[in-house]
Protein backbone atom coordinates (compact mmCIF):
# COMPACT_ATOMS: atom_id res chain seq x y z
CA UNK A 1 0.00 0.00 0.00
CA UNK A 2 1.67 3.04 -1.21
CA UNK A 3 0.70 6.80 0.88
CA UNK A 4 -0.22 8.07 -3.14
CA UNK A 5 -2.77 4.90 -2.53
CA UNK A 6 -4.28 5.96 0.52
CA UNK A 7 -4.57 9.81 -0.82
CA UNK A 8 -6.60 8.39 -3.89
CA UNK A 9 -9.02 6.47 -1.51
CA UNK A 10 -9.52 9.29 0.42
CA UNK A 11 -10.32 11.69 -1.79
CA UNK A 12 -12.85 8.91 -3.78
CA UNK A 13 -14.34 8.54 -0.45
CA UNK A 14 -14.59 12.08 -0.34
CA UNK A 15 -15.97 12.26 -4.10
CA UNK A 16 -18.35 9.38 -3.14
CA UNK A 17 -19.54 11.23 0.20
CA UNK A 18 -20.68 14.55 -2.16
CA UNK A 19 -21.86 12.15 -4.81
CA UNK A 20 -24.26 10.44 -2.23
CA UNK A 21 -25.44 14.07 -1.10
CA UNK A 22 -26.56 15.08 -4.23
CA UNK A 23 -28.18 11.76 -5.16
CA UNK A 24 -30.15 12.11 -2.34
CA UNK A 25 -31.28 15.82 -2.69
CA UNK A 26 -32.05 14.35 -6.27
CA UNK A 27 -34.32 11.41 -4.94
CA UNK A 28 -36.24 14.08 -2.94
CA UNK A 29 -38.00 15.55 -5.63
CA UNK A 30 -37.98 13.03 -8.41
CA UNK A 31 -38.55 8.99 -8.08
CA UNK A 32 -35.36 6.75 -7.93
CA UNK A 33 -35.99 5.70 -11.40
CA UNK A 34 -35.64 9.25 -12.90
CA UNK A 35 -32.53 9.85 -11.01
CA UNK A 36 -31.03 6.73 -12.31
CA UNK A 37 -31.46 7.18 -15.92
CA UNK A 38 -30.96 10.68 -16.04
CA UNK A 39 -27.30 10.09 -14.22
CA UNK A 40 -26.52 7.01 -16.35
CA UNK A 41 -27.29 9.60 -19.79
CA UNK A 42 -24.94 11.81 -18.65
CA UNK A 43 -22.17 9.32 -17.66
CA UNK A 44 -22.95 7.52 -21.34
CA UNK A 45 -22.20 11.24 -23.18
CA UNK A 46 -18.45 10.40 -22.03
CA UNK A 47 -18.43 7.66 -23.94
CA UNK A 48 -18.02 9.39 -27.49
CA UNK A 49 -15.35 11.52 -25.50
CA UNK A 50 -13.43 8.44 -24.29
CA UNK A 51 -13.76 6.62 -27.71
CA UNK A 52 -11.89 10.25 -29.48
CA UNK A 53 -9.33 10.67 -26.67
CA UNK A 54 -8.09 6.66 -26.57
CA UNK A 55 -5.36 5.57 -28.45
CA UNK A 56 -6.73 2.22 -29.29
CA UNK A 57 -10.17 0.40 -28.21
CA UNK A 58 -9.47 -3.32 -27.61
CA UNK A 59 -12.58 -5.75 -28.17
CA UNK A 60 -12.06 -8.49 -25.79
CA UNK A 61 -12.49 -10.14 -22.41
CA UNK A 62 -12.13 -6.83 -20.84
CA UNK A 63 -14.79 -5.46 -22.57
CA UNK A 64 -17.34 -8.02 -21.28
CA UNK A 65 -16.27 -6.99 -17.71
CA UNK A 66 -16.64 -3.61 -18.72
CA UNK A 67 -20.28 -4.29 -19.60
CA UNK A 68 -20.96 -6.43 -16.91
CA UNK A 69 -19.73 -4.05 -14.82
CA UNK A 70 -22.21 -1.42 -15.93
CA UNK A 71 -25.46 -3.90 -15.89
CA UNK A 72 -24.39 -4.53 -12.10
CA UNK A 73 -23.51 -0.84 -11.40
CA UNK A 74 -27.03 0.63 -12.87
CA UNK A 75 -28.31 -1.75 -10.65
CA UNK A 76 -26.95 -1.07 -7.60
CA UNK A 77 -27.35 2.86 -8.72
CA UNK A 78 -31.21 1.79 -8.65
CA UNK A 79 -31.43 0.11 -5.31
CA UNK A 80 -29.01 2.89 -3.52
CA UNK A 81 -31.48 5.78 -4.79
CA UNK A 82 -34.46 3.51 -3.60
CA UNK A 83 -33.00 3.04 -0.36
CA UNK A 84 -31.97 6.88 -0.10
CA UNK A 85 -35.05 8.13 -0.93
CA UNK A 86 -36.95 5.84 1.95
CA UNK A 87 -34.02 6.16 5.24
CA UNK A 88 -31.37 8.30 6.47
CA UNK A 89 -28.91 8.94 3.87
CA UNK A 90 -25.98 8.69 6.21
CA UNK A 91 -27.26 5.33 7.36
CA UNK A 92 -28.10 3.81 3.93
CA UNK A 93 -24.33 4.89 2.81
CA UNK A 94 -22.53 3.22 5.36
CA UNK A 95 -24.80 0.08 4.72
CA UNK A 96 -24.28 0.13 1.37
CA UNK A 97 -20.34 1.37 1.69
CA UNK A 98 -19.35 -2.21 2.90
CA UNK A 99 -19.92 -3.64 -0.67
CA UNK A 100 -15.68 -4.06 -0.47
CA UNK A 101 -16.48 -6.89 1.41
CA UNK A 102 -18.72 -8.48 -0.55
CA UNK A 103 -15.80 -7.66 -3.31
CA UNK A 104 -13.35 -9.39 -1.35
CA UNK A 105 -15.51 -12.18 -0.38
CA UNK A 106 -16.04 -12.88 -4.09
CA UNK A 107 -12.93 -12.84 -4.82
CA UNK A 108 -11.45 -15.13 -2.27
CA UNK A 109 -14.44 -17.59 -3.27
CA UNK A 110 -12.70 -17.38 -7.20
CA UNK A 111 -9.64 -17.88 -5.54
CA UNK A 112 -8.05 -14.56 -7.14
CA UNK A 113 -6.96 -13.23 -3.51
CA UNK A 114 -6.06 -15.02 -0.39
CA UNK A 115 -8.22 -15.21 2.43
CA UNK A 116 -5.71 -13.60 5.83
CA UNK A 117 -6.83 -12.77 9.70
CA UNK A 118 -7.06 -9.21 8.70
CA UNK A 119 -9.51 -9.69 6.51
CA UNK A 120 -12.02 -11.79 8.11
CA UNK A 121 -11.66 -9.45 11.17
CA UNK A 122 -12.94 -6.90 8.65
CA UNK A 123 -15.17 -8.48 6.97
CA UNK A 124 -16.86 -9.47 10.94
CA UNK A 125 -16.64 -5.93 11.65
CA UNK A 126 -18.48 -4.83 8.31
CA UNK A 127 -21.07 -7.11 9.16
CA UNK A 128 -21.30 -5.95 13.06
CA UNK A 129 -21.55 -2.60 11.84
CA UNK A 130 -24.40 -3.39 9.46
CA UNK A 131 -26.23 -5.02 12.52
CA UNK A 132 -25.88 -1.85 14.89
CA UNK A 133 -26.86 0.49 12.29
CA UNK A 134 -30.09 -1.41 11.06
CA UNK A 135 -31.50 -1.18 14.71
Amino acid sequence: MTPSGVVLCLLTALSWGIWTVCLKQATRVMPPMGVQVITTCLNMGLVPLYLYTAPTVVFNRGLVWAALSVIFGAIGGLLNLTALSRMDASVATAIVATYPAVTMLTLVLVGQEALTWAKALGVGLVILGIGVLSR
